[in-house]
C-alpha cells in the first residue's frame, strides 16, 4: 500500500495539485500512512476510521492555510 500512496503523491504533485501525507512515526501503528487527495478522499489508513476522518479534515485545513504541522 505504501508504494501506491507514494505513487499517487508523486502523480498529484507533478500536476501541481495539493495533497497531504500523514505518517505515524512512533508508537502502535508506526509507519502507517494516510494520503489526503485533492478531491477530499484519502488512501491508506492510520488504523482507525474515526482517526482517519478527523485527521483528513485537519489536513484539509492545513492545506487550505498553506501550513504544515506535527501532531503528538
Amino acid at each position: 500500500m505504501a508504494e501506491k500512496i507514494f505513487d499517487e503523491f508523486k502523480r498529484n504533485r507533478a500536476k501541481g495539485l495539493p495533497v497531504a501525507l500523514a505518517t505515524i512515526i512512533e508508537g502502535p501503528g508506526q509507519g502507517a500512512k494516510l494520503l489526503l487527495l485533492p478531491d477530499g478522499s484519502y488512501l491508506g489508513s492510520l488504523g482507525n476510521e474515526k482517526i482517519n476522518n478527523v485527521l483528513s479534515r485537519d489536513m484539509a485545513g492545513e492545506l487550505a492555510a498553506g501550513r504544515t504541522s506535527i501532531r503528538h
